[in-house]
């Protein structure tokens, strides 16, 4: 049904990104947009079930007022890498809005 893997891994960067969000911020985020999104390696599922065994680095994290007025976000760039270390997946200006105003 779903043959490629690469939407479950930039919806993985965005669970990453939240989680990060709220363990050193302390705060819950939502993605806003993307700056950039390189798919270095297309996946593609075998079955119903595909593991994926590897990383996902948050390379960067930086705040920005550009996103919302008067609403400041948090901005990452992010590598998906697999078990061997081949980047599969690269997102840079990844915005994540706080969700309270």
């Amino acid at each position: 049904m779903f043959g490629e893997v690469t939407p479950a891994l930039v919806e993985a960067v965005f669970q990453a990104a939240a989680v990060a969000s709220n363990e050193y911020r302390g705060i819950m985020a939502l993605p806003t947009g993307i700056g950039r999104c390189a798919v270095n390696s297309v996946l593609r599922a075998k079955g119903y079930v595909t593991v994926a065994c590897g990383q996902i680095v948050l390379r960067e994290e930086r705040a920005s007022s550009d996103v919302i007025p008067k609403r400041s976000a948090l901005v990452y760039d992010a590598v998906v890498n697999d078990e061997a270390g081949k980047e599969l997946l690269t997102i840079s200006g990844l915005e994540m809005v706080p969700t309270f105003p």
